[in-house]
């Protein structure tokens, strides 16, 4: 707390609007470890093409045996905890700099490979919401035509699902849908992180990923002769 409070008062600093703080009472922690993780977020961001880091790159230290069998599997968990907080810098920038949308631009033409061609399409169970989406590599795919639902005027909802909302509102792919007052509808597939996160963007609440269902086979595709 004492380096975030010297952080904050330092001048050259003050470009700074967010700050996310990796901590843990675990006692396996130890400045070596830090150090090692640093360095590899150090890579990670250099990686991502999202920002440019000032500075030599920290050094990564020499762990111990049982610290360097923790160290990457926890860098990787703490990945998915930082995107879903709204901290992108670590992954690639094919994903939307704001919190996990993927720009239709930058995908390839062959966007489904015939292994996840057989995934089952997925239909969202909550509230009375059209909702389909299929998971793709380590994204969760919701489709054009989905439903999502209007938020409140109360505020009450996470601020990580206002934000994402902001996000779809500033890049035109929310469109209302005549005569309904409580929903909008997608006109543009949309990727996410996961399947929650999906279902709280859409829902608009703390949902759990279960509200989307495996779609039955002979329900995903109708064939009109």
């Amino acid at each position: 707390m004492k380096r975030l409070s010297s952080h904050r008062r330092d001048k050259d600093k003050a470009f700074a609007e967010m700050v996310f703080v990796v901590t843990s009472r675990s006692g396996l922690n130890s400045k070596d470890l830090a150090r090692h993780r640093q360095a590899k977020y150090a890579a990670l961001i250099a990686a991502s093409g999202r920002a440019k880091l000032v500075g030599a790159p920290p050094e990564a230290a020499e762990l111990p045996p049982v610290f360097a069998a923790i160290a990457d599997p926890l860098v990787d968990l703490e990945r998915q905890l930082l995107w879903d907080l709204g901290c992108p810098l670590l992954e690639p920038s094919l994903r939307h700099p704001a919190l996990g949308i993927v720009d239709a631009e930058a995908g390839g033409a062959d966007v489904l490979s015939p292994d996840q061609a057989k995934r089952p399409m997925m239909e969202m169970t909550y509230a009375g919401l059209f909702g389909r989406g299929l998971e793709c590599d380590n994204l969760f795919i919701v489709l054009p035509g989905s439903e999502v639902r209007v938020l409140g005027e109360n505020g009450n909802e996470e601020s990580s699902v206002r934000t994402r909302r902001a996000i779809l509102e500033k890049r035109g792919v929310l469109t209302p849908i005549p005569g309904v007052e409580d929903r909008q509808r997608l006109n543009s597939a949309v990727a996410f992180w996961s399947k929650s996160i999906a279902a709280r963007v859409l829902a608009g609440s703390h949902v759990p990923s279960n509200v989307w269902r495996p779609i039955h086979p002979w329900r995903s595709l109708e064939v009109i002769e």
